[in-house]
C-alpha cells in the first residue's frame, strides 16, 4: 500500500482481519484509531509487540505494527475513534445462522453505536464495511440502523460504502495492499467517491476497482468465493477419477486445464477439501440467498455435498489398515485455524469407520480441537506417529514448518493428498493422490 499520511481513519473491529487492516493502514502513513471491545485486542494494537506474526500467523504483520506504530492508537470507546477520524472501517463478526445467512447483530450495533456519535458530529464521515454480509443487508438493515441512530439520511451527513475484504488468513497484510481487485459497494455517490479516490490513492496502480451497487458487491463476494469451491471440488473429483483409473496422473490433466486462459490454474489442485472460516460458509450463504428468492440452490449444495464425499473417499482408501495417521490438521497448511477443516473430518470419519487414529500437528498447541472426535490420538512428533502407524494420510505441505521427515520408515504407507512428494521418486511406499 502506498504511503498516503492524509486522512484519520477508524477500525472497529480488532480481531483477525480487523487488527492487519490497522496495522497496514497505519503502516501506510495515516492516523488510526482501533477500537475493540475486547481490552485484550486493544491491547495487541497499543503494544506494538513484535511477536504478533506468532500469535496471529500473519505475514509482515509484526513489520507492519512497528512501521505504523507511530500512527496506531487504541481508544477505550468507540465515539473516540469516530469522531477522531474521517473513514471507518467496521470489521465485526457475522456469524452463520442456522438457515446459512449471515447474522447482522454485531453490525447492527456497532453502526447504532456509530449513528448516535454522528448525532453530535459536524462533519462528513463515511462507513466502510469490510464484514461480509448476505444480499440486500445493506440497503434493508444496515443503513436504516445508521439512519435512525443518527437522525441523518445517507448521503447528507454521512456516507456508506460495502467493501469486503479479498484476503486469506496468513496472508491479510498482503492482501490488503496488494489485493487482486477492490470493490466499492455505492449507497451514496458521494461516499463511493471517496473510498474510490481511497483505494486509487494506496493501492498498487494496476489495480482494478470495482464500483458497483452494494447490492451487486454483495452477490459479487459470494459469488466469488463459490466459483472458488467449485473449481477445489472439481479438482478433487477428477483426482479420484485418475485415481481409480490406471497410468492417469491428475496433475497432468489438471496442469493442462490451467494453461486454458478461460480456466487458469489458480485452485486448480487436486488435495484437501475446502474448509477455514470463509469458504463453506459462504457458500451456505449463497444456498439460503437463492433460496430466499425462490431459485432452487442446487449448485452450492451440490458443491458441499461433493466436498464432504471427496473426504469420505479419501477415507475409505484407508480400510485395509487398522492404525492410521493424519499428519497436518489445520484448514490449509502452516495454519492453527482448524474452523470447518477438512483433515478434522476425515479424522473423525476415520474413527467412524472403526479405525485407530493419530494425528500429527506441529501447530497442534495453538489449535482447537473441539471439533475433533474424542477418540483420536494427538501425538507429539512424526517420529512417534509412524511408529504406531501402518499408513498415514499427508494433509498438508509442512516443509515451511520444518517438521516433515524426508526419511519415514518404509513399512509405512503414506497417502500424500497435499502433493508434497508428487515429483518425488524415492519413495516407493508413497501413494499420490489422483495418481495412480
Amino acid at each position: 500500500m502506498k504511503k498516503h499520511p492524509t486522512d484519520s481513519l477508524s477500525v472497529i473491529g480488532l480481531g483477525k482481519v480487523g487488527l492487519p487492516l490497522a496495522a497496514n493502514l497505519a503502516s501506510a502513513g495515516s492516523p488510526v484509531f482501533g477500537y475493540d471491545p475486547d481490552p485484550v485486542r486493544r491491547d495487541l494494537l497499543s503494544s506494538h509487540d513484535p511477536q504478533q506474526d506468532e500469535i496471529f500467523y500473519e505475514n509482515g504483520l509484526s513489520h507492519a505494527l512497528k512501521e505504523g506504530a507511530v500512527n496506531l492508537t487504541a481508544v477505550d470507546n468507540m465515539a473516540e475513534a469516530i469522531l477522531a477520524s474521517a473513514i471507518s472501517f467496521v470489521i465485526v463478526p457475522t456469524p452463520s445462522l442456522q438457515n446459512g445467512s449471515f447474522s447482522l447483530s454485531f453490525v447492527e450495533s456497532v453502526c447504532s453505536e456509530i449513528g448516535k456519535t454522528l448525532r453530535s458530529k459536524a462533519e462528513d464521515h463515511l462507513i466502510v464495511l469490510v464484514s461480509t454480509v448476505s444480499p440486500a443487508s445493506v440497503a434493508d438493515t444496515i443503513v436504516p440502523v445508521l439512519e435512525r441512530a443518527s437522525g441523518k439520511t445517507c448521503g447528507k451527513g454521512f456516507s456508506f460504502c460495502y467493501s469486503p475484504a479479498l484476503i486469506a488468513l496468513g496472508d491479510v497484510i498482503k492482501g490488503f495492499a496488494e489485493p487482486d481487485f477492490a470493490f466499492v459497494g455505492e449507497v451514496d455517490e458521494n461516499g463511493a467517491d471517496q473510498l474510490n479516490a481511497f483505494y486509487s490513492d494506496r493501492l498498487p496502480p494496476e489495480t482494478p476497482i470495482h464500483r458497483m451497487s452494494a447490492e451487486s458487491v454483495e452477490i459479487a463476494k459470494l459469488a466469488l468465493n463459490n466459483f472458488l469451491t467449485m473449481k477445489i471440488g472439481f479438482s478433487n473429483l477428477i483426482g479420484h477419477l485418475c485415481d481409480r483409473t490406471p497410468n492417469a496422473d491428475v496433475h497432468d490433466v489438471l496442469g493442462a486445464l490451467g494453461n486454458d486462459t478461460r480456466i487458469g490454474g489458480k485452485f486448480l489442485n487436486a488435495g484437501m477439501g475446502f474448509g477455514g472460516p470463509c469458504l463453506p460458509r459462504d457458500n451456505a450463504a449463497l444456498s439460503a440467498s437463492l433460496s430466499s428468492v425462490d431459485l432452487e440452490p442446487y449448485l452450492p449444495e451440490a458443491i458441499a455435498r461433493s466436498n464432504m464425499d471427496h473426504t469420505t473417499r479419501l477415507a475409505m482408501i484407508a480400510d485395509p489398515h487398522r492404525n492410521v495417521g493424519v499428519i497436518g490438521l489445520g484448514y490449509k497448511a502452516a495454519s492453527p485455524v482448524t474452523l470447518d477443516s477438512a483433515a478434522i473430518a476425515l479424522c473423525n470419519i476415520l474413527i467412524e469407520r472403526g479405525r485407530n487414529v493419530y494425528a500429527f500437528d506441529p501447530l497442534a498447541d495453538k489449535m482447537d480441537f473441539g471439533s475433533l472426535h474424542e477418540q483420536v490420538i494427538l501425538v507429539s512428533s512424526l517420529s512417534k506417529l509412524f511408529e504406531l502407524v501402518e499408513m498415514a494420510f499427508l494433509t498438508a505441505d509442512l516443509q515451511s514448518s520444518g517438521e516433515f521427515a524426508e526419511n519415514f520408515p518404509d513399512e509405512v504407507m503414506l497417502i500424500d493428498v497435499s502433493s508434497r512428494l508428487a515429483n518425488d521418486e524415492r519413495h516407493s511406499h508413497v501413494r499420490i493422490f489422483g495418481k495412480s
